[in-house]
């Protein structure tokens, strides 16, 4: 049976695009609404949710190896016109992924005490470091699950229900976190522990709303329960994309937490960077995730080209896409730039704070055009399988570069938190000229589904 079918178009991908830029904006007022009230808290609770934020970041990328090889499986599969064998992976992809969040949350629940938190100079992040880890492990299972069942419904193209799902969510993290956390609207008044405990309790919510929409769509049917034969068979090319994106993130992360180290470490006020540089990096964010959700597209339909294996499409469709990524950053960059200032005004109210993040934003501008050229040609290797070269370059970029250049010009050299974030823009731009290397030498090809010869042999 010929599975090949029409390549799609830019103008197709920016339209495809638009239910999930609604679905990455509703994840930006989640985090930006979590980091508006910490920032009415005071900075303190503002640096410790953003030391938090990067701890968080990384547990989830410990869970994650699963989820990244189901994601460009499923939707391989439906390129391939196999919807039985889509609908098992899902299956197993549920009992998978919350297992292993459970498992993760529950080590970090009770490794929290043995965290080296006494060293730091402020002490008053100590408590709040806490409160924020427990409320949030608590959450991961949930939010991971609910954050993996939304990439199914974008396999699939249903990209509706995901945004209905994040919508609820957001308006519930909205309501208690600003209720719990100042007071307001009647609700009883719980500072940072009304901010942390109702993002766990949106999560949850969450998760239970997508668990009934798969199962109401039919994707999730009877046929769906796959036996430990067909596990056998399937599962390996999971693992074997999956635990390279995660361990390739997972090390990145890790590398980005040595960075807030070595700032911690600076012999200046690092509460007030650290907290103007989550500010900040919220800020970019906003451009980022217009990005990401076109990254994310842009993986999902390359993932269906791949099942049909129509490498030519992809190679074309893949390139049309990153020229019209890159102009659409750079455009972004500079409206980022010019407002800057008054978007950093509005999210906090200490004058310090809002210098660091203006510091930061003057770097974060230049490093924003070769950020989406990463998240897109990312996008582009996750939906083939290729996750190893994602690994391969973030992992390099940031361990043989970013980390050992940032500490030896900004701790040895004492040139500060300048030749912190200089180093930061050099490993993007490094990391750009390879990606973009492996792209256009088409060393992707050989990750396909369809292309792995003991995948062939899986039934439906």
């Amino acid at each position: 049976m010929n599975t090949k079918r029409e390549t799609p178009t830019v103008k197709e991908l920016f339209y495809f695009s638009i239910p999930q830029l609604a679905l990455m904006l509703c994840h930006m007022c989640i985090s930006l609404t979590d980091l508006w009230v910490a920032g009415k808290l005071g900075e303190s609770v503002q640096a410790g949710l953003g030391i938090v934020s990067q701890i968080y970041m990384i547990i989830i990328l410990i869970v994650s190896f699963a989820g990244t090889g189901f994601s460009s499986t499923i939707a391989q599969s439906l390129g391939a016109q196999k919807p039985i064998r889509a609908s098992r992976y899902v299956f197993s992809m549920l009992y998978i992924c919350f297992s292993m969040g459970i498992f993760i949350a529950s080590m970090t629940i009770l490794g929290i005490f043995y965290l080296p938190l006494s060293h730091l100079e402020d002490s008053s992040l100590v408590p709040i470091i806490q409160t924020f880890i427990i409320a949030y492990a608590c959450n991961l299972p949930f939010y991971y699950l609910m954050i993996m069942i939304n990439g199914v419904f974008r396999a699939y193209k249903r990209t509706k229900i995901p945004c209905r799902t994040l919508f609820i969510v957001c308006t519930i993290n909205f309501v208690a976190s600003i209720g719990f956390g100042t007071g307001a609207f009647g609700f009883p008044n719980f500072s940072y522990h009304g901010v942390a405990w109702a993002t766990t309790l949106s999560g949850i919510i969450g998760c239970l709303y997508n668990i009934y929409e798969l199962w109401h769509s039919k994707i999730l049917t009877t046929k769906s329960i796959t036996s430990i034969r067909w596990n056998k068979k399937a599962l390996p090319y999971v693992f074997r994309i999956g635990i390279p994106a995660a361990l390739g993130s997972f090390i990145s992360q890790s590398g980005s937490m040595l960075i807030m180290l070595i700032i911690l470490s600076l012999p200046i006020n690092t509460s007030s960077i650290i907290a103007g540089m989550t500010l900040g990096v919220r800020v970019q964010s906003i451009i980022l995730f217009i990005i990401s959700a076109i990254a994310i597209s842009l993986g999902i339909l390359v993932g269906h080209l791949m099942g049909a294996r129509d490498y030519a499409g992809i190679y074309l469709f893949s390139k049309k896409s990153l020229y019209a990524i890159a102009l659409l950053s750079c455009f972004l960059s500079c409206i980022l730039y010019a407002v800057r200032y008054p978007i950093a005004q509005f999210m906090s109210e200490d004058a310090n704070v809002i210098f660091e993040a203006m510091y930061y934003l003057n770097f974060a501008c230049f490093m924003l055009p070769f950020m989406s050229i990463n998240a897109t040609l990312s996008g582009i290797f996750s939906g083939v399988g290729a996750n190893k070269l994602n690994a391969l370059v973030n992992v390099s970029s940031t361990w043989v570069f970013n980390v050992p250049c940032a500490y030896f010009f900004g701790v040895t050299l004492q040139y500060g938190i300048f030749a912190v974030y200089l180093t930061a823009l050099f490993s993007c731009i490094l990391s750009t000229c390879f990606l973009l290397l492996f792209f256009y030498k088409r060393t992707w090809q050989q990750f396909g589904l369809m292309a792995n010869p003991s995948s062939r042999k899986i039934s439906t």
